[in-house]
């Protein structure tokens, strides 16, 4: 049901492309974010239509003595959302060619995930997070869910508990990880190196 939805609302944006309607994007570095940036400007790539960008900035100031740092803008509450305004920046035809053709490679490339590496969004495999993992498996036994939080907190990896939860049961299926303690959630089973 959420993917005709989505279906929907692309053909609607697309639709709204082709008769002039102006686009507003916002998007951030984290991985989700750029490739339906990159997405979107391909799609977008035969109309003349005006279109906008607000990219999500490492830091953005609160008032004199504070800053917030984000990765995605899910983590403002929408009241927040106006303060990012001004930098809004137009995507010349230029860019918007440049960013359509990448996308065009990158879709070519037909990899199981994307990564943004070094600022680049670029094609990986899906042992890709596994490294991050690995170097934030504490020593002796941990829950999962406090793996997985570690890796989140220090990485900022611009990725969701779910992938990183899969990756943790393929170490698992291939023993490198030992399950100490079962529980009905997978998140709360103790586990430890083998």
């Amino acid at each position: 049901m959420l993917w005709a939805i989505y279906q929907q609302d692309g053909e609607r944006l697309l639709e709204g492309g082709k008769h002039g309607e102006a686009v507003r994007i916002w998007y951030s570095n984290a991985p989700y974010s750029l490739c339906g940036f990159y997405d979107t400007i391909w799609r977008l790539r035969d109309c003349d239509c005006p279109i906008t960008a607000l990219k999500m900035p490492k830091w953005m100031p609160l008032d004199e003595d504070s800053a917030q740092s984000c990765i995605g803008w899910g983590e403002l509450s929408p009241g927040d959302w106006a303060a990012y305004l001004p930098l809004e920046r137009e995507i010349p035809p230029n860019i918007r060619r440049a960013v359509a053709m990448e996308w065009d490679r990158i879709r070519e490339e037909n990899a199981p995930l994307r990564a943004v590496v070094n600022g680049r969004l670029c094609s990986v495999g899906e042992d890709f997070y596994d490294s991050f993992i690995r170097a934030n498996i504490p020593d002796g036994t941990f829950l999962v869910a406090q793996l997985i939080c570690n890796v989140l907190g220090h990485c900022q990896l611009g990725i969701g508990d779910w992938w990183i939860a899969k990756r943790i049961q393929v170490m698992q299926n291939r023993g490198e990880l030992t399950v100490v303690s079962r529980h009905d959630s997978f998140y709360r089973q103790e586990m430890r190196k083998t």
